[in-house]
């Protein structure tokens, strides 16, 4: 992918360069370069998106989707694909898929089904944050005690002030971002739940070219 490949050069150049210029070890570059990554890869992935759903007409939409579900994301953690490549795939495909509907649904909604649809999104997010967050990753492992209670309690922080904004964009009419917000949320926790990781995890296969997938999605939200 020409994506990855643009990643990686940029990544070790800057890696490169900047070990060079501190006179650093080796050790240091490679720590560099997986930094590097992260940013670099971030932005092409944003860039990206934004081409796809200006491309659609849906960007308004699937930006604020994404802005929901990273702001959950970075305290609940979730489900990692282990390349970049399958990243972009898979999170072009998710957000993008996720504003068409946000954009295709906002004409129809009202206050009622606003109102089922929060009503819905808040207690399932609850019981997946109480239940498994924060969900670490081998790039991020979340081993100690005290990690795990403070990133659980600013997931439990940040999804009862999630519901505040909810009320207050039904109150106000603002139909398009409480759709957003709730798609966004419930993508969070399902990446966070074994369910997500299952799903994921069988569609990683399909990305590598296995044939063999999980005939159950168990452990459900």
């Amino acid at each position: 992918m020409i994506a990855l490949r643009f990643v990686n050069k940029w990544s070790y150049g800057c890696a490169n360069y900047l070990t060079k210029q501190l006179g650093q070890s080796n050790e240091r570059r490679r720590v560099y370069y997986y930094g590097f990554q992260v940013v670099i890869g971030a932005i092409v992935k944003f860039i990206l998106l934004l081409i796809v759903s200006l491309l659609l007409g849906v960007f308004k939409e699937t930006f604020f989707t994404m802005l929901f579900f990273v702001t959950l994301r970075v305290i609940a953690g979730g489900y990692h694909m282990k390349t970049y490549d399958k990243c972009v795939y898979v999170s072009l495909a998710s957000f993008v898929l996720a504003g068409l509907v946000v954009h295709f649904l906002n004409p129809f909604m009202t206050w009622i089904p606003s109102v089922i649809l929060t009503a819905i999104t808040y207690p399932v997010a609850l019981y997946v944050i109480i239940r498994w967050a924060p969900r670490d990753n081998p790039n991020r492992p979340i081993k100690s005690p005290d990690e795990i209670k403070k990133f659980k309690t600013l997931s439990l922080i940040h999804i009862h002030l999630w519901l505040v904004l909810m009320i207050v964009l039904i109150l106000t009419g603002q139909f398009m971002f409480l759709l957003s917000g709730c798609f966004g949320i419930l993508f969070s926790v399902f990446v966070v739940s074994p369910a997500g990781h299952k799903f994921f995890g069988a569609l990683s296969s399909v990305l590598d070219g296995k044939k063999k997938i999980p005939r159950k999605l168990s452990d459900s939200i």
